[in-house]
């Protein structure tokens, strides 16, 4: 379908200098299949991405339930949803959602697990992210997983445990070296600082 590989590429990097025009392309084309079968599950949550990429997330929850009442048992449209839900902040329902996603679809489940690691992190569950993180990572996976990672250890200093031990926590094979990285990365120091100076004034 021309909708799914125009919304792939929207999130390509090969395409980010078209990206308005890929945008304008598909909130069309999104449009026009909804309208000729409003019916179709695909076409519903194609059609809830759009509102997803205007930020109407309101409307992004109302079509991608839309498409999740017209098949329950598409793994696709109860993926989509538990993604809609995010926006909402109910994680452990997106939660739910994705997992029964990924337990329809155990050959195309990969395609549904690409997130979990931000869905943990965002249950403040910094175990379950690393898992999911280092099962991405180590897939091969987007250089984003670094950045998971480094997040969680971020999250173990905010919770002052010292820089060597938070590496630990994070996964970190060596996490001395690590520390003493990441500590010094020019990105990461005002955040550290200021997490603490929050603690500190919260006390």
């Amino acid at each position: 379908m021309k909708t799914r590989r125009i919304y792939g590429d929207l999130y390509s990097s090969d395409y980010q200098d078209k990206r308005k025009e890929l945008e304008s392309q598909f909130h069309d084309l999104a449009f026009r299949a909804y309208f000729i079968d409003p019916n179709n599950p695909e076409a519903v949550s194609m059609y809830s991405r759009s509102f997803n990429i205007k930020k109407d997330y309101a409307q992004r929850l109302k079509y991608a339930k839309q498409a999740l009442d017209l098949n329950p048992s598409h793994a696709g449209s109860n993926h989509d949803y538990g993604l809609a839900l995010l926006n909402e902040k109910r994680f452990e329902e997106a939660e739910a959602h994705i997992e029964k996603a990924m337990k329809m679809n155990p050959i195309g489940r990969r395609s549904y697990e690409g997130l979990l690691p931000l869905v943990y992190m965002a249950m403040a569950n910094s175990d379950k992210s690393l898992e999911w993180s280092n099962i991405m990572y180590y897939r091969g996976g987007h250089s984003r997983y670094h950045g998971f990672r480094a997040a969680i250890f971020f999250y173990h200093v905010a919770e002052r445990h010292n820089s060597t031990k938070a590496a630990r926590l994070a996964g970190y094979a060596y996490p001395k070296q690590a520390a003493y990285q990441l500590t010094r990365h020019p990105a990461i120091l005002p955040l550290m600082r200021e997490a603490r100076q929050t603690l500190y004034h919260g006390e």
